[in-house]
């Protein structure tokens, strides 16, 4: 950089052109910090039961698809006692739970496999270090619910929001802070976080609309929370998602409930409001824009239409 592009940052800089990056202070770095390590522990235990369904593919043993989590009560048992030695299928059956909706017949035959000793030496390790990650999880929850103490009530609103859970308003908070003062709008808070469409244009011509890359923790975790509210049937985020999907896809629906959560978050910590959720009710505006829609519809074929309301008399 010579003098000359140094003046014209400078003048830009007076210009208030240039948008300074965001640099949280040193306590929110300190929640990024915990609630990144546990994102990360959490990815390696899944990581590692891929591994183990892998291995147990190689030992024809297929129980992945009898219960509903491999490392629940019933598979961790199976497969602690697995890496032991025992290869039993009727014994290895009757570790299962009582609530596991497999019959004993189904799961005898599908434990009936080949473990050799090089699956359990893997199968054995990879227990361990599961069950090590599973304990620097729970000691990195305890830490990140100490360190969220006076944040209870940004954390509050957060969970109010249909398939936001506790640990992803920790991770939210960790992300773009308790108030998310550093953001005027939020349509600038979604530009920062990748979840709004891009423009990439070549002489005049647009080449690609996607998302910028943006903050990808927050992003993946948002987008986690779309697919868990989306199942809420009685949530405005279901509705919306139902309707976007039909025209441009479910990946790209999802995004787009995923930015519409990432504005009312907003909304939540930058105003303080508290969240209502509409539900699917639907608004004055639409039901006036769906009726006009169906009369000039019928009116194109020919009909004559006249409106009331259901409880008109005649």
């Amino acid at each position: 950089m010579d003098f000359a592009d140094s003046k014209r940052i400078v003048r830009r800089l007076l210009a208030d052109d240039l948008t300074i990056s965001f640099v949280p202070e040193a306590e929110q770095r300190r929640w990024r910090l915990l609630t990144r390590a546990r994102t990360t522990a959490m990815q390696q235990i899944t990581r590692l039961r891929n591994q183990i369904e892998g291995l147990l593919e190689e030992g024809q043993i297929k129980i992945s698809g009898l219960l509903s989590d491999l490392l629940g009560l019933s598979g961790w048992r199976m497969l602690q006692a697995l890496s032991k030695g025992e290869s039993d299928p009727e014994v290895l059956a009757k570790l299962a739970h009582e609530h596991v909706h497999a019959s004993q017949e189904q799961l005898r035959e599908a434990l009936d496999g080949r473990m050799d000793n090089a699956h359990r030496l893997l199968l054995r390790q990879s227990l361990d270090l599961i069950d090590q990650l599973r304990k620097q999880a729970e000691e990195l929850d305890q830490e990140i619910a100490r360190l969220f103490e006076e944040q209870q009530d940004a954390i509050g609103r957060l969970c109010a929001v249909p398939g936001i859970s506790l640990t992803a308003a920790f991770q939210v908070v960790a992300e773009i802070g308790p108030h998310a003062r550093t953001f005027a709008t939020p349509g600038k808070l979604a530009s920062w976080a990748g979840l709004c469409p891009g423009r990439e244009e070549s002489a005049g011509v647009s080449v690609s609309n996607r998302c910028a890359r943006g903050n990808r923790t927050l992003k993946r975790v948002l987008t986690q929370c779309a697919w868990a509210a989306v199942r809420n049937k009685k949530s405005q985020f279901s509705r919306l998602f139902q309707r976007w999907r039909s025209t441009i896809g479910a990946r790209k629906a999802i995004t787009a409930v995923a930015h519409r959560m990432l504005l009312v978050i907003w909304k939540l910590l930058h105003d303080g409001q508290v969240y209502t959720d509409p539900g699917c009710q639907l608004s004055p505006e639409t039901i006036r824009r769906r009726m006009l829609k169906c009369v000039n519809g019928l009116e194109a074929l020919g009909f004559r239409v006249m409106i009331r309301t259901a409880d008109a008399p005649g």
